[in-house]
């Protein structure tokens, strides 16, 4: 749930399958860009700090473009979203 307070979302995502062996899975989650945007006006309450919020969507483009990877489990609500990626080669 961290990658929404990442300021660099595609290197912390390079990072990820860096260090995931053949085989291994990544998952990323990240809240829900509609609870992040309502909750920012509210300050104290979770998602008020997530100041860089990244859509599955975009994540999901992002990886198929730049890795060799198996989607295993794609799930969305308003509150938070998660993606797992089997990695299908070794660096």
């Amino acid at each position: 749930m961290m990658i929404d307070d990442c300021l660099n979302h595609q290197k912390l995502v390079h990072e990820l399958f860096r260090c995931t062996k053949k085989n291994g899975v990544v998952m990323i989650s990240g809240h829900g860009i509609d609870l992040v945007g309502e909750l920012s006006k509210m300050p104290g309450l979770l998602g008020a700090s997530h100041k860089n919020p990244v859509s599955p969507s975009t994540l999901d483009k992002y990886v198929a473009a730049n890795f060799n990877t198996e989607e295993i489990k794609r799930w969305k609500n308003n509150h938070a979203w998660l993606r797992i990626y089997k990695k299908l080669y070794s660096d």
